[in-house]
């Protein structure tokens, strides 16, 4: 039987190392693939170091690197290594999807860093709540009915105000959006089309004075890709559609948005205007349910 390992990454060509690291990190400057422990210049002696010196009547240096977010690290991140390509809307990020700071390539795993913001599970409180809105809203009781007004509601989360943190958090989000958004007009399903020219949105619902006319759930999530052509109007019609949610006088609806620092204060998006140019891509904005939804 044929026990060799599959052909997944490759081997460190680092001096006496050879180790096959399934993630390999192909060096800037002298093109060869290595291991996390020789990645930087300085563990596998790079030749390009030869060449960083400033000889006289040269005013040419290497771009400065942003070092490691951890503090006892020197290395530069692989964001900063990355961040130069001449088709940014192509490339990857290179940051923590959790913390969404930059690290090099020895701290780049979350558990190489003392991630502070590893997932946990989902505490059980918060799942009560949810199993509560769709007992109550698919199986309603006549004889004990919970009034929805008694079921918390789960607060937006807080942006971050710094607008260095804010970028990198929207750059994480975008990076997931990118990999499981959906076209809100299902007629692009197969239609192929550069990131470029598409706006990426997570919509999260809001149903106010317990809407029964929504077939979606209060808190209830998505991720939506669109045209940057598209109002913002005609954007409600499609993402109410896709989340069964029915539009009427009766049951109107609205887009909103939060601001950095003052989430208790959300801005409300118009209708006839086009949706590209009041929300930025990889943005949350949220769809707002119920009588309050005064359409405009």
């Amino acid at each position: 039987m044929d026990m060799d390992l599959p052909d997944i990454g490759s081997h460190c060509e680092a001096h006496l190392c050879g180790d096959r690291d399934f993630l390999p990190i192909k060096c800037p400057g002298c093109q060869k693939v290595f291991c996390r422990h020789h990645s930087s210049l300085d563990a596998h002696s790079c030749p390009s170091l030869a060449f960083k010196s400033i000889t006289p009547g040269d005013e040419t240096t290497s771009p400065r690197r942003d070092r490691c977010f951890v503090t006892t690290c020197q290395k530069p991140t692989l964001e900063s290594m990355i961040v130069d390509t001449t088709e940014p809307e192509k490339r990857v990020i290179a940051l923590c999807a959790n913390c969404a700071q930059a690290f090099c390539a020895i701290h780049r795993h979350p558990t190489d860093h003392a991630c502070p913001k590893i997932p946990v599970p989902t505490p059980a409180s918060e799942k009560n709540i949810e199993a509560r809105r769709l007992l109550e809203k698919n199986f309603p009781s006549t004889s004990s009915k919970t009034p929805s007004s008694a079921i918390p509601k789960l607060k937006p989360k807080k942006l971050p105000t710094d607008p260095k943190k804010l970028a990198r958090l929207r750059a994480v989000e975008l990076m997931k959006m990118r990999h499981h958004a959906i076209p809100a007009d299902p007629r692009d399903k197969n239609v192929s089309m550069a990131p470029s020219e598409r706006l990426h949105l997570k919509v999260q619902v809001k149903i106010q004075n317990g809407s029964g006319s929504s077939g979606a759930t209060d808190g209830q999530e998505k991720s939506f890709w669109l045209r940057k052509t598209v109002g913002a109007g005609r954007a409600l019609d499609m993402i109410a559609d896709q989340l069964a949610i029915k539009i009427s006088d009766s049951n109107p609806a609205h887009f909103e948005k939060l601001v950095p620092g003052s989430e208790d204060d959300p801005i409300r998006l118009r209708n006839d205007e086009l949706l590209a140019k009041q929300v930025e891509d990889g943005e949350t904005i949220y769809l707002v349910v119920g009588s309050n939804a005064v359409d405009s």
